[in-house]
């Protein structure tokens, strides 16, 4: 994946960056009707390149670190909610305990996914970094 962004605030080991957030019509605003807000926001990003607060910088981060990434975030909780749901009907027999049981591991693998989260940021392991510095 790769990002257009501006460097807010840099150190020589990280860089505070906003970027552009991508709408989901594809960023073809010319020929769009649907008056999006342009809406930015901000991460945190290895300044391998040295950049400095200002410059237009190109960020990269591996295809397959952003493809965990996002299995961690939509579909474990989806997987334990299933799972859930599906345990809890087969042993009770009865849809409302189903249904509660199946929230219940929804709200711990969100739980456990905040748990995974912080020490995945402590590893800085899936971290984005900056690739190339576009302009001054």
């Amino acid at each position: 994946m790769e990002k257009i962004a501006t460097v807010i605030t840099a150190d020589s080991q990280t860089a505070l960056v906003q970027m552009r957030r991508a709408s989901a019509c594809g960023e073809n605003c010319a020929s769009c009707s649907a008056s999006c807000r342009k809406t930015h926001h901000t991460a945190q990003v290895k300044n391998t390149a040295g950049a400095k607060e200002g410059q237009t910088v190109k960020i990269e981060m591996e295809g397959r670190s952003l493809l965990w990434i996002s299995f961690l975030a939509y579909i474990v909780p989806l997987l334990a909610l299933f799972l859930g749901y599906g345990i809890a009907y087969s042993i009770k027999r009865n849809e409302i305990i189903a249904d509660i049981t199946g929230l219940l591991c929804l709200a711990v693998s969100f739980f456990v996914l905040r748990l995974v989260d912080k020490r995945i940021e402590k590893s800085g392991k899936y971290q984005s970094e900056i690739t190339k510095i576009l302009s001054e």
